[in-house]
């Protein structure tokens, strides 16, 4: 987004109101990540969004490690049963 019309400079960043909202949807409605001055514009605490982003993509690392370990062994359960069948 462009932070000052007609400027060059390109800026990367989050939409505050998409935000809230997606905080607002997951039931998260306690941690002080966004705030709005006296003339309602928002604002974003990075520093906090990146320790929340941090903290999610362990959790799906941790699954994601999970699911795997649950995959294989539903794999090699499979390879048994097929070796087991394939001798009768």
């Amino acid at each position: 987004y462009r932070f000052i019309k007609g400027s060059d400079n390109l800026n990367i960043g989050f939409v505050a109101q998409h935000i809230e909202k997606a905080l607002i949807d997951s039931g998260i409605t306690d941690l002080p990540l966004i705030s709005t001055d006296d003339k309602g514009m928002y604002a974003l605490d990075y520093n906090q969004i990146t320790a929340l982003n941090t903290l999610g993509h362990l959790d799906h690392e941790e699954r994601i490690q999970k699911l795997e370990n649950e995959l294989a062994i539903a794999n090699a359960l499979i390879q048994s049963l097929l070796i087991q069948q394939s001798t009768v």
